[in-house]
């Protein structure tokens, strides 16, 4: 199949392999915006514009996994854009969250919502806090007050989760570091607050070495009188208590981590993505076990779910929307760039589109869904990420992506011959 980008914008097309084995086509199309100040506040209450990038402007579409930081030991910031499929569009927030009025505070609200076609799918409140700490005292662990603060990122570093790490510290002969102790979160192994049980016994020996978080290196921790606690939480369920969970096995399955997972005291809360072999996307991905490497490999388990490939918060996944989808942000963008810590914008009633010139001369026109929307207020910039998925069979001859910048003026224009030249159809480029 021969594939032509008629768009200003970034496309590709690639195959993949449904859970039954079949080969697909795969077309993924991005196209990123500006937000800039509107002028004046409209009728809708818009803040700021999309103004859509192309050219040499234009965002690429993303071929791998980026990171915060370290790969694998920091949170995602963006992922590949090379699902082979969506059964929903995620709705991810690259932000800092502000306190109001650029005043340092000790905790304040956060909250997203987002819009489709009028209908809240999206509403989200946060509660972000000052540095804190859970503290050691004769009664147990204690949740401290935090420190005003003017800033804090949206990151799983700061939600609820972590790392519990004990190694044999190396001698002056060179002996081995090789962890003893080597339990994560499974819900989020960046976070903080989350102890495993047998690091609080293990942790100040003398002979080893120790670290709660998943990019630092095991170090001596002679005493532990205070660990971090979040700085992120849901809004009406904060957090109260360190966690200390009990992993009494080690090696789970992933229907055996979700199992351990329901004891855990609470769940992280976060904007951005989650990871791939986290709880509960993990579970998602299906059973890679003996069997499935002797009857299944190099296919999907049976009991794939490409649900697997919606890496936003499941409280973030709302149906494919329609064009036109709105968003507004309450102190999670710079001051700068709001009014009074509140941003409002829509993205235009861009459409994106295939048309399939099938061998047999036939045109099919096939609308793409729109299944990733990504609002970056560091950069002040969105994303959104369109993708068609249609068969090997019937053959297509071409395949060309389209981008409707008007609704009034539409690409698509129904009344079309079942049999024409390529010079004689009725498609209309903008």
């Amino acid at each position: 199949m021969e594939f032509r980008n008629l768009t200003p914008l970034h496309a590709m097309s690639f195959s993949a392999v449904d859970v039954p084995g079949n080969e697909i086509h795969v077309v993924a199309l991005k196209a990123a915006y500006r937000l800039e100040p509107a002028q004046s506040l409209d009728a809708d209450g818009d803040t700021h514009r999309c103004v859509l990038l192309t050219g040499d402007n234009a965002v690429p579409l993303a071929m791998a996994d980026e990171y915060e930081g370290e790969t694998g030991k920091s949170s995602v910031k963006w992922e590949s854009d090379l699902a082979p499929f969506k059964p929903k569009c995620d709705v991810l927030v690259r932000a800092t969250a502000h306190a109001p009025h650029g005043t340092p505070a000790a905790s304040w609200p956060a909250r997203v919502r987002v819009f489709d076609a009028g209908t809240m799918v999206i509403d989200k409140g946060l509660r972000v806090t000052g540095p804190r700490s859970f503290t050691k005292g004769w009664r147990g662990w204690k949740l401290g007050e935090p420190e005003p603060t003017r800033a804090v990122p949206v990151r799983w570093e700061q939600a609820y989760g972590g790392t519990s790490r004990v190694a044999l510290a190396q001698s002056a002969k060179g002996a081995s570091t090789d962890l003893e102790l080597n339990e994560v979160c499974f819900t989020n192994p960046l976070g903080r607050g989350w102890v495993e049980k047998r690091f609080l016994d293990r942790a100040t020996h003398k002979s080893v070495v120790a670290s709660l978080c998943a990019s630092s290196i095991p170090g001596p921790l002679p005493k532990i009188a205070e660990i971090p606690a979040p700085q992120i939480e849901a809004w009406d369920i904060p957090i109260t208590s360190l966690d200390v969970a009990e992993h009494s096995a080690s090696g789970l399955d992933a229907k055996q981590m979700k199992e351990v997972v329901a004891r855990y005291a609470t769940t992280p809360v976060g904007l951005g993505v989650v990871g791939r072999a986290w709880t509960p996307r993990l579970q998602f991905a299906g059973t890679y076990d003996e069997t499935w490497h002797k009857t299944r490999w190099p296919y999907h388990p049976v009991d794939h779910d490409f649900h697997y490939w919606n890496g936003a918060p499941a409280d973030q996944q709302i149906e494919w929307p329609a064009p036109g989808l709105a968003f507004e942000l309450a102190n999670l963008a710079p001051p700068e760039h709001t009014l009074a810590g509140f941003l409002r914008a829509r993205l235009p009633g861009h459409r994106a589109l295939v048309a399939l010139r099938f061998k047999s001369g036939e045109i099919v026109p096939l609308e793409m869904k729109l299944d990733t929307l990504f609002i970056d207020t560091e950069e002040m910039r969105v994303s959104a990420t369109w993708r068609a998925v249609f068969p090997l069979q019937p053959a297509v001859r071409v395949c060309e992506a389209r981008f409707e910048l008007d609704r009034h003026a539409p690409l698509l224009r129904m009344a079309v011959p079942k049999t024409t030249s390529e010079s004689e159809d009725a498609w209309q480029t903008t």
